[in-house]
């Protein structure tokens, strides 16, 4: 799919980009049995059609998770090296820089990937999208982030591209 060396690489220049489509579909604490876990699900796809490239499909899928407050505004960021942003003072650079670079890249094979988003998923009071239900012509995925409030895995299948992110506040 892609590497942490690439992803430092080419983050900055990505960014800026325009986003391809991309279909998200948001479950909120309150589409879980059990509101008071805090729970939330964010979902991407992304046909290979509309998105040709598997960074720029979680770059994009990052930036909406995280949303304006940590997107760094500035124009002509992609001219900047990765050293010169660790050591600006501007924080939402830093902190961007910092999310990005923070992930595992820890290869997936298709049954840990299904395993995974079935196992945060399975309090949901409604089903998954129709595309984290169909999990053919998978080809391979990363899990990015793993920490006990917050999962997020991205997968390549043969004619898309599929992320997944749980996140509790609890």
């Amino acid at each position: 799919m892609f590497s942490r060396e690439r992803l430092i690489a080419e983050m900055w220049g990505l960014s800026d980009v325009p986003g391809p489509i991309i279909e998200v579909v948001q479950f909120r604490q309150e589409e879980f049995e059990s509101t008071c876990s805090e729970e939330s699900i964010l979902a991407f796809f992304a046909t290979k059609r509309d998105c040709l490239d598997p960074l720029l499909f979680w770059i994009k899928a990052l930036e909406h998770t995280w949303g304006e407050r940590i997107i760094p505004q500035r124009p002509a960021r992609a001219k900047k090296r990765a050293a010169e942003i660790k050591n600006e003072s501007d924080s939402a650079d830093k902190d961007y820089y910092r999310l990005m670079t923070a992930a595992l890249f820890e290869p997936l094979n298709k049954e840990d990937f299904v395993r995974l988003v079935q196992e945060y998923s399975r309090g949901l009071q409604k089903p998954l999208p129709y595309f984290l239900r169909d999990f053919s012509g998978y080809q391979s995925g990363l899990r990015m982030y793993a920490d006990w409030d917050d999962v997020a895995v991205v997968a390549e299948f043969s004619e898309s591209y599929k992320a997944f992110f749980w996140q509790t506040t609890a």
